[in-house]
């Protein structure tokens, strides 16, 4: 089976970019969130103050995606 070395593969697509960008950025703070997290949750918090810190961080992680795609 012959290999066709005329075919080119771009790169370079400003979109496609964008986007990898912005995984790679949510997929760079799993970890953080998930061990400062877990500290918060040890610390023994307020059921409601650490359901509310929580959701707004996760709000706040959706819009950054959201609008960093727009």
């Amino acid at each position: 089976m012959a290999k066709n070395k005329s075919t080119i593969v771009v790169t370079n697509d400003p979109t496609v970019e964008r986007i990898r960008r912005n995984h790679l950025n949510d997929i760079e703070n799993i970890i953080p969130f998930v061990l400062v997290g877990l500290f918060y949750v040890g610390t023994n918090p307020d059921r409601d103050v650490a359901l509310w810190h929580f959701r707004v961080f996760f709000i706040s992680r959706v819009l950054h995606t959201l609008t960093y795609q727009v």
